[in-house]
């Protein structure tokens, strides 16, 4: 894939009052997300097993669900929940096709999500909070240089759960933080 400019990616939407993205769009996500291996990392605690708990899922009133496209393909995936008033928990993947533009995909994101705005030019969202598995610090490096900063670390807060039957493990989880400030301060 070419260079990509925040102006070239396109957002569908599954939230409230806008449904953009189709069950029929959320069942090649989800599918998307399987092939690649992404599914056991992101629904680390096993609440999320087959195509049909993962659209119900999205579904659901309480996550607010955004893809990121660069030319028609589908490069990140990213969703909104335990909104706690103007700041939510974000979850967020690059696909297969997005890992050329990982970092400008991730700040589109970060960025889109900070930066959008009410139908009375009101911010949505002041932050963006995450709790990673402490094990994964691959994400945590990536988080860090999208603007998220490391607020502290909750022992045993996140179960780990590869297999059904398999009992749960549980981790640190690092709790990071992401505001527009933050964000401008990666620019200094």
């Amino acid at each position: 894939m070419p260079d990509a400019q925040p102006s070239t990616f396109t957002v569908l939407a599954h939230i409230p009052g806008v449904r953009t993205l189709t069950e029929e769009r959320l069942a090649e996500l989800w599918f998307r997300l399987s092939d690649e291996g992404l599914v056991e990392s992101l629904f680390h605690d096993g609440g999320v097993r087959n195509v049909g708990e993962f659209i119900a899922f999205m579904e659901s009133g309480k996550v607010y669900c955004y893809v990121v496209y660069l030319e028609g393909v589908a490069v990140a995936f990213t969703w909104l929940n335990n909104f706690a008033g103007r700041a939510a928990m974000i979850h967020f993947a690059v696909l297969a096709a997005g890992r050329g533009v990982k970092a400008e995909v991730g700040r589109f994101v970060v960025h889109f999500l900070l930066h959008g705005r009410d139908s009375g030019g009101n911010y949505c969202l002041d932050a963006l909070y995450g709790l990673t598995p402490e094990p994964y610090a691959h994400v945590l490096r990536f988080i860090r240089r999208l603007g998220f900063r490391r607020m502290g670390s909750i022992p045993g807060a996140v179960v780990i759960r590869k297999m059904e039957d398999e009992p749960p493990r549980y981790v640190g989880g690092i709790v990071s933080v992401c505001t527009r400030e933050s964000m401008e301060m990666l620019k200094r």
